[in-house]
């Protein structure tokens, strides 16, 4: 029982893997917020698109309309 309350102790106080743990949570924070933060700019660039298109069918309907068949 002496060698198990040493050896939980020496985990205890061990922090040599801790900058792993830590390196690894704060890298998969970073790839979640990008992959998040680059979902909202396709879905903006996407809109925006569509609204150019829109536009432009709108102004080149106005500028010159089909001729008469």
């Amino acid at each position: 029982m002496k060698k198990v309350r040493i050896f939980i102790r020496k985990y205890i106080s061990e922090e040599s893997g801790l900058v792993t743990v830590e390196w690894i949570g704060i890298t998969a924070v970073v790839a979640l917020a990008g992959i998040i933060i680059s979902a909202f700019i396709m879905v903006s660039a996407r809109d925006l698109g569509d609204a150019v298109a829109d536009n432009m069918d709108a102004a080149s309907a106005n500028i010159a309309p089909p001729p008469p068949p």
